[in-house]
């Protein structure tokens, strides 16, 4: 009996033992929610190719589509629809606006569009960027965290004429 009583009690302790280097079934939920305080509400992804003049979107975002569009012969729509993750849409507007303004974009007056608001950027050389920005409560978000959301048509050159992309 003491001999079962202590194989028992043996057995017991060993699995006790095994079960304390292993992670509880709550755990990654714990260590998935430290690196997210730690990195924020998402992770940033990238855009499928950079955008022109080497300017950078200047806030976190991820990315919901970029795809290209033909218009005509001669020019294509580059259509960039992203989450914004840290800034509302007021915000966003504002960044964008100076992102562009750097490059030589004249934005024009804002106006309603879709439930959001329109801004046209031109440029003297022809450039021309339609930016459609949301709240979150306009359009629905998809990323976790995020706060706005925001819609670039960026025409785009082709052919021999067309500019190479700083990279």
């Amino acid at each position: 009996m003491i001999m079962k009583k202590t194989l028992f009690a043996l057995a017991f302790a060993s699995a006790m033992l095994a079960g304390c280097g292993q992670k509880s079934a709550d755990e990654p939920a714990k260590t998935a929610e430290a690196e997210e305080s730690t990195q924020g509400a998402a992770s940033i992804t990238t855009l499928s190719t950079p955008l022109p003049d080497g300017m950078v979107l200047p806030f976190r975002y991820h990315v919901r589509a970029d795809r290209m569009q033909p218009l005509d012969e001669k020019s294509q729509l580059r259509l960039i629809d992203i989450d914004v993750l840290d800034l509302d849409k007021t915000a966003a507007n504002r960044e964008i606006g100076k992102m562009l303004s750097k490059a030589g974009f004249r934005g024009s007056s804002p106006s309603p569009s879709k439930g959001g608001t329109r801004i046209t950027y031109r440029r003297p050389d022809g450039g021309k960027v339609s930016v459609i920005i949301w709240d979150k409560q306009g359009r629905k978000v998809h990323a976790h965290g995020a706060k706005s959301s925001a819609y670039l048509g960026w025409t785009v050159p082709v052919g021999p004429e067309a500019p190479t992309p700083a990279l």
